[in-house]
């Protein structure tokens, strides 16, 4: 015979009062269903939790025993429920957060110093990849939550602006005649098509770091956004004269996150990061 959560409250009840009548008459119930509701909880344990006499009951040894553990059960059920109402924080919630390598960089060292001062024992996971492919996973439920770059609406996904970032030429004075750049972008493949007059040899990378260090030393023009610029590329200058790229940076998750106090510190973090 399986007992339920209020067979355990009752079974405190009890255990606090003098006999299962004085018990009856605190909880508002009648006493026979309280002594069903015992009944089933010694069934389930297996053992005599209360000796019984015309003066009323007693806890036996393993009726105390009984007693510490269901208190503990209890009081870990209210927890829960305060966790999950957001009351309070969640002990080893964990997150895992998806963005570009590059968009990390820029992001991720203010938003982790917020959190660390609001939340310093949340466990992070970090998933690297294209927007698109962090995007995808987010869909999916792999990753809770995400900073993408031009995100595609969908349906099925919240997606909040957070700031615009400019893709653009960038180099030192009189660099060498090659583009370094990463064609496979979106970005990339607009500016070359309306750059007259553009150097012929291209450098193809996908690494926007690399990048950066190859046109600091002036091995050539690089195709780069401003704030990877501000990273790393001190130095540089943009051509203003060249075509540009404006990218939409998004703070992307599913309708179900940001529900819980924890989730909602880390979505206004990544907010801070970038809008602050």
């Amino acid at each position: 015979m399986k007992m339920s959560f209020q067979d355990l409250s009752n079974f405190l009840a009890i255990a606090d009062s003098p006999s299962i009548s004085h018990a009856a008459n605190l909880l508002g119930v009648r006493q026979p269903s309280l002594s069903e509701s015992l009944k089933k909880i010694e069934s389930a344990a297996g053992v005599a939790l209360f000796y019984r006499s015309r003066t009323g009951i007693k806890l036996t040894p393993a009726g105390r025993d009984f007693r510490a553990r269901a208190r503990t059960v209890m009081d870990q059920l209210g927890e829960l429920s305060q966790v999950f109402a957001g009351q309070k924080p969640m002990v080893g919630h964990s997150l895992i957060i998806g963005c570009h390598p590059s968009v990390g960089q820029f992001t991720l060292p203010k938003a982790f110093q917020i959190l660390e001062q609001e939340l310093p024992k949340l466990k992070i996971d970090l998933i690297h990849g294209s927007s698109r492919d962090i995007q995808t996973k987010i869909q999916k439920g792999e990753i809770d939550c995400g900073v993408v770059i031009n995100p595609v609406p969908v349906p099925d996904l919240v997606i909040v602006p957070l700031c615009e970032d400019v893709v653009s030429v960038w180099s030192v004075d009189e660099p060498s005649e090659r583009i370094i750049c990463d064609p496979q972008l979106i970005q990339t493949q607009s500016i070359l098509r309306q750059w007259r007059d553009a150097p012929e040899q291209i450098v193809p990378t996908n690494s926007l770091e690399l990048i950066v260090k190859l046109v600091s030393a002036g091995l050539g023009y690089g195709v780069i956004p401003q704030k990877v610029v501000e990273t790393w590329g001190a130095g540089l200058h943009r051509h203003s004269e060249l075509p540009v790229y404006t990218d939409r940076v998004c703070l992307v998750h599913r309708p179900e996150f940001a529900r819980h106090q924890v989730e909602r510190l880390v979505a206004d973090a990544l907010k801070s990061a970038l809008m602050g």
